[in-house]
């Protein structure tokens, strides 16, 4: 968590947006804490003590420490051991020197500076061997990249270090690398795998009882738990950490995560409970003075008192928050004016310096004024010629100005053009692309015939990577194998019975690429199930997963697209429902009771799984009871943004929509799903495709 997380709050909204920026908040306040400026003062110390190669390595460690508050004295040291290690000519050191530059660099902004000391570090260790600064230099580019938003190229760098770090058995390299691979997991949204990554830094922390790091671990683990909906284990978890920071004696991490767990409360509406933490949370932030920690904490309190409507108690709150930010910038420009002063006072003593030797100069001058005032009259002529040479050489400036702006003028006029044909090309192309798609997306008129049901597919663009699917399989005669005196027959049993089965599947990405996906998806459910005659859902999926790995060499291009879908086999004769599922659920609606058949916790397609392991779905059966009404449906309605509040529509509301509708007619039952998510949406975009199948039996 520490590694990057000043920058997980640029690309999410609403109830991500809370609680990755409690987690931001909280790893800003260990930037800095109290045992550092103490270690600081400890190694000033000792290094007006130190000399040689011993003082260079002294101010590497110095440079570390106090990086991230004064990076201005940290780059001063980190250059001053770089120029000892060249006077003893020892490279490794050379290396440690500019790894911290180029750190240092990336803290103050300048990420191309910062990548070309950190490569220059990772050069050099190569030329060594040095394992160790090799993992620590891969993972530093790696940080790199994902500031400057290239998380593809970031994660490469990651994985380097992390395979190194392995065979060096690193174990503190090895956690730092999971967690920053963690966290582009949680960005992209892959929380499977960032859940892994965050898990195994966490049991590694533990390990090594770097418990710190262990906590924090838990800290982004807690709030991957909640992205995905799962508060009770968010919960467990962010108390964990809790139980670690009270061993530790870490009062800014026990502030800072009760603040985090009041804004997972208010999240969900449960004020009290939210109002206790923070509470709790402002009193521990207090004790220690960190300001950032207590402005975060009052906002929490200033809107939980909002969304209780106690307006003079929100009002209070705002106020103190307001005057924290306050405080906190006013420091920051106190800094700088204080800076500003003293460059003020430098150049006004220059000032009185520069008047004195004007006035011996002028003493000097009166001695030869006649010689002056002709160098002025020569002067002034001389400035009256060129002006009138800058006028004219100005004229014909303008001249040729107003030429260049007729021609870039034309040029414009004919690129705008092109642009407007390459976008009718481009418009063209995506229309044709949603005549692609309809053409393979089943005829709903034909499903009605065999299926009461209604179907909400709403594409984010033209075209889109959610998907519906089905089909019907026919009677396939059985024979079974008997021995006669004449040798064995094949005796006729019978016919397999018909089945019915749909699927409701979200293809990674939108668009082009997504439509991609599910014309790829649609394509292979219709060979698995009607030219292979795979009909039982687990097997369905599995075989569709090897398709999808195979179809886009997964294992050689290391492609992690894939999808995640619901897929139910009807078996009306035997009055059975089979479901598999990846990722997307069941919900089934009877006698007035919801029941949610959980998926799978794993896509279809691509994943960091090993390439021999065999993938398996679980097969739930469920015999049909009339009436019973069942839903399968991709995540894009829940994670709409909307309401008063632009919050998510979230699933809890979405299953009591299913519950309240279950006894309606097909066509009601999709025109209030529609209506409530326009007016949920209003003005806000749409975030995701839509698909959500109801079906009767």
């Amino acid at each position: 968590m520490h590694n990057f997380c000043n920058v997980l709050l640029l690309d999410l909204h609403s109830m991500q947006q809370r609680f990755v920026f409690c987690v931001f908040v909280f790893c800003l306040v260990f930037g800095v804490s109290y045992a550092q400026i103490n270690k600081q003062d400890s190694l000033e110390t000792l290094l007006s003590k130190t000399d040689g190669l011993q003082k260079g390595k002294l101010l590497i460690v110095l440079s570390e420490e106090i990086a991230y508050n004064n990076p201005a004295q940290a780059l001063k040291y980190a250059q001053e051991a770089f120029e000892i290690a060249e006077q003893y000519e020892n490279q490794l050191v050379q290396a440690n020197a500019l790894q911290n530059i180029g750190t240092i660099y990336r803290i103050l902004g300048d990420y191309v500076k910062a990548m070309d000391f950190t490569l220059r570090a990772l050069t050099i260790y190569e030329a060594l061997g040095n394992d160790e600064g090799l993992a620590e230099a891969n993972n530093n580019v790696g940080i790199i990249h994902y500031l400057q938003k290239e998380s593809g190229k970031a994660m490469e760098f990651f994985r380097k270090a992390l395979s190194i770090a392995r065979q060096i058995n690193e174990p503190a390299i090895i956690a730092k690398v999971l967690n920053n691979m963690g966290n582009i997991y949680s960005l992209r949204e892959d929380y499977e795998n960032a859940e892994m990554a965050f898990q195994e830094a966490y049991e590694i922390n533990q390990n090594v009882q770097n418990y710190q790091f262990a906590a924090d671990n838990l800290i982004n683990l807690g709030t991957i738990y909640l992205q995905e909906g799962d508060f009770k284990q968010g919960l467990e978890v962010f108390f964990q950490a809790i139980e670690m920071y009270e061993q530790i004696g870490s009062k800014e991490g026990l502030a800072a995560t009760h603040n985090i767990i009041a804004g997972a409360y208010l999240e969900v509406d449960s004020l009290n409970k939210a109002l206790y933490y923070a509470e709790l949370g402002l009193k521990e932030a207090q004790e220690i003075t960190a300001k950032g920690l207590i402005a975060d904490v009052l906002k929490n309190l200033y809107h939980i008192y909002k969304i209780k409507n106690e307006e003079t108690e929100a009002l209070k709150y705002l106020e103190l928050f307001t005057a924290y930010e306050d405080s906190i910038l006013n420091e920051k420009n106190n800094e700088r004016i204080a800076r500003l002063q003293i460059t003020y006072d430098f150049s006004q003593q220059e000032a009185q310096i520069k008047l004195l030797n004007e006035e011996k100069k002028q003493q000097q001058l009166i001695l030869t004024a006649s010689l002056v005032v002709l160098a002025l009259i020569i002067i002034a002529a001389f400035f009256i010629y060129q002006n009138y040479k800058n006028k004219q050489r100005q004229a014909q400036e303008l001249q040729n100005a107003n030429d260049s702006i007729h021609t870039i003028n034309q040029e414009l006029r004919k690129q705008k053009a092109i642009v407007e044909e390459k976008k009718e090309d481009l418009d063209s192309s995506i229309n044709y692309a949603k005549r692609i798609q309809s053409a393979v997306l089943p005829i709903t008129d034909d499903i009605q015939k065999s299926l009461e049901h209604f179907i909400f597919f709403r594409p984010r663009d033209v075209v889109s990577g959610d998907f519906y699917w089905f089909t019907e399989t026919l009677p396939e005669p059985i024979y079974q194998e008997r021995l006669t005196p004449e040798g064995p027959v094949n005796v006729f049993e019978g016919f397999t019975s018909e089945k019915q089965i749909i699927a409701a599947v979200d293809s990674t990405g939108h668009g082009i690429p997504g439509a991609f996906m599910s014309i790829v998806g649609s394509t292979l459910l219709h060979q698995i199930v009607n030219e292979q005659g795979i009909n039982e859902p687990d097997e369905i999926l599995e075989e569709l997963h090897r398709e999808v790995m195979r179809t886009l060499k997964q294992k050689q291009n290391k492609n992690n697209d894939g999808m995640d879908m619901a897929l139910c086999t009807i078996d009306h004769e035997h009055q059975m429902l089979s479901y598999a599922g990846a990722h997307n659920p069941l919900i089934i609606v009877k006698d007035n009771e919801i029941l949610e058949i959980k998926a799978d916790r794993k896509g279809i397609g691509g994943s960091l799984r090993s390439e021999d392991e065999e993938v398996s779905y679980t097969k739930h059966e469920i015999p049909i009871e009339s009436p019973m009404m069942c839903y399968i449906f991709s995540d894009g309605y829940q994670d709409q943004f909307g309401g008063e509040q632009g919050r998510k529509f979230m699933k809890k509301k979405l299953y009591k929509l299913m519950l309240d509708l279950h006894e309606e007619d097909m066509q009601t039952q999709q025109e209030i799903f529609i209506g409530t998510f326009d007016r949920w949406k209003r003005d806000e975009m749409q975030v995701d495709d839509v698909i959500l199948i109801g079906f009767r039996l």
